[in-house]
């Protein structure tokens, strides 16, 4: 089964006003921060699932991914592969990849 998915960076969205095709109003203080500022999130179907974050310890990348409802089987796989990713652009030779 192929789900498209993706992990997206922060980003600055400009005063975007229109929020509700990207996720849930419960889940608008875990995305949307002050200043302007988007959380970096996992996208499944062009919705957010998850929120993540990552930080380089030596030669691992530790990606922590935060779910807003438990995620499938197929949504980890495919977060998984989406770090290993992630962790070639990076360049470190391991990545620990922690899904919540």
């Amino acid at each position: 089964m192929f789900l498209p998915i993706t992990e997206v960076p922060g980003v600055d969205h400009g005063g975007f006003p229109k929020r509700q095709h990207l996720a849930a109003r419960q889940h608008h203080p875990s995305i949307y921060r002050p200043q302007g500022w988007i959380a970096p999130v996992v996208l499944v179907d062009g919705r957010a699932v998850a929120t993540w974050e990552y930080a380089r310890a030596g030669n691992q990348l530790r990606l922590k991914v935060s779910g807003f409802a438990p995620l499938s089987p197929d949504i980890t796989n495919g977060i998984q592969a989406e770090a290993l990713d992630l962790g070639r652009f990076l360049g470190p030779s391991s990545v620990d990849v922690q899904v919540n």
